[in-house]
């Protein structure tokens, strides 16, 4: 490391509360999210019949090549979550997103390639760099 070079922190560059304040505050008011299409009838009726699973914790699946358990959840005892689920402090809004804000908007596109942490991850599961998806792609 460069000794001249000057460290830079994390809370050198964190907004204020009042910067953040500012941001957040327009988004609040759901009248000034518009959307430019509507979603119709037949997509409103499809998603009422999806079935989704209920309880306060996700049932994660550790057979499954498309979503996996974040590692930082791995540490953490199902107490610990349960203890602290209520007792977040200090956070702040990331983003605040109107309807119809879906995983194509959230997600990286483009294929996984064989040496990327998900390339790596899939092949420890037995999955050929012949049948990766994109990020994007359809679960396994």
């Amino acid at each position: 490391m460069n000794p001249a070079a000057h460290q830079v922190f994390l809370r050198e560059l964190w907004p204020g509360d009042d910067s953040v304040e500012d941001a957040v505050r327009p988004g609040r008011y759901a009248g000034r999210v518009h959307c430019r299409g509507g979603t119709s009838e037949l997509v409103e009726e499809y998603w009422g019949r999806v079935a989704a699973a209920e309880g306060e914790l996700f049932a994660w699946d550790a057979a499954s090549t498309y979503i996996i358990e974040p590692a930082v959840l791995l540490r953490c005892s199902k107490q610990v979550l349960q203890l602290h689920r209520h007792t977040i402090a200090g956070a702040r809004v990331l983003g605040i997103f109107g309807d119809n804000y879906t995983t194509d908007h959230a997600s990286p596109g483009g294929r996984n390639s064989a040496d990327s942490p998900a390339g790596e991850l899939l092949q420890s599961l037995g999955v050929a760099p012949r049948e990766f998806n994109s990020y994007g792609g359809a679960p396994r």
